[in-house]
């Protein structure tokens, strides 16, 4: 596995992490308080981006797993 600095060619792979995530949240499998197209959203990943704090783990040229660490 890789962790490693996310770029704009990984954005699509992040929104689909987001999806996910968004649908175990509505189904009650998970609560961790995201909101559909309250956040994050696309435009969180593409700044996060921008900003250089937008992480990713990867494995066999598949995302995993992201997270923004900026402290």
């Amino acid at each position: 596995m890789l962790f490693r600095k996310a770029g704009t060619e990984d954005a699509a792979a992040i929104v689909r992490i987001f999806e996910e995530t968004y649908t175990c949240e509505e189904r009650g499998e998970t609560s961790i308080g995201w909101v559909r197209g309250v956040y994050p959203t696309e435009k969180t990943a593409q700044d996060a981006i921008q900003r250089d704090d937008l992480f990713v783990l990867e494995e066999k040229g598949s995302i995993l797993g992201c997270a923004i660490i900026n402290q």
